[in-house]
């Protein structure tokens, strides 16, 4: 299996995985000083910061895992959601 194969393989892994856990534990995020952090700012952080401090090849299975995090929520950034409960609708 080539490197780009794993990446995507953990990738649609990390998104699965985190869609059943959103789904099972049915908890908000964390509020910081009235602000909601969801994860899909930790995988856009997580994914910034290993593009500046790490090579593709050596960090393929951590950079999927921060991609997947992030991409888990493209729905609930597409629609504006703004409640813990738009995050049902992605």
């Amino acid at each position: 299996m080539i490197i780009y194969d794993k990446f995507f393989l953990f990738t649609l892994i990390t998104i699965i995985i985190t869609r059943v856990s959103v789904y099972i534990f049915n908890k908000p995020s964390p509020t910081i000083k009235n602000f909601r952090t969801h994860h899909w700012m930790f995988g856009l952080l997580f994914t910034i910061l290993l593009f500046f401090i790490s090579n593709f090849y050596t960090n393929v299975y951590l950079l999927s895992i921060s991609v997947g995090v992030f991409l888990d929520e493209i729905g609930f950034i597409l629609i504006k959601g703004k409640t813990h409960e738009d995050n049902y609708l992605s």
